[in-house]
């Protein structure tokens, strides 16, 4: 049997497994770094004239002109932004319920709206 001190890389071993205890535990955490990075890539494809739009798979209503979006450990993401009325909407879902359309939407000011995040570590959620 192996002590600990003689297993190679143990504390290395130890650091993955409190991560992937804590990403089980916090799954919402999980789910918002997967959906920034998607939506970072999205849009990197959107012209000067174009802004990110979101509609919930199986919503009725059409997409919302998406301004920012949150979790609620463990389990909540929430989506903010403008509907087509110009009204604020907010989206609470549990993240295993996500299912997220992303589209291209025409500005609705002068300047085309960009997400932006700040990454983990840097004060961002």
């Amino acid at each position: 049997m192996l002590l600990p001190a003689e297993i190679p890389d143990a504390g290395a071993a130890l650091k993955k497994l409190e991560e992937r205890r804590w990403r089980e535990a916090n799954p919402a955490v999980f789910m918002h770094k997967r959906i920034a990075d998607t939506i970072e890539q999205f849009e990197k494809n959107l012209g000067l004239e174009s802004e990110l739009g979101v509609t919930v798979v199986g919503g009725q209503d059409s997409p919302i002109h998406l301004r920012s979006f949150a979790c609620s450990p463990p389990d909540i993401l929430e989506f903010h932004g403008v509907n087509e009325r110009g009204q604020s909407v907010t989206l609470i879902q549990h993240h295993t319920q996500t299912s997220l359309l992303l589209t291209e939407l025409p500005k609705i000011k002068a300047k085309a709206f960009r997400i932006g995040f700040v990454p983990a570590g840097d004060g961002g959620a």
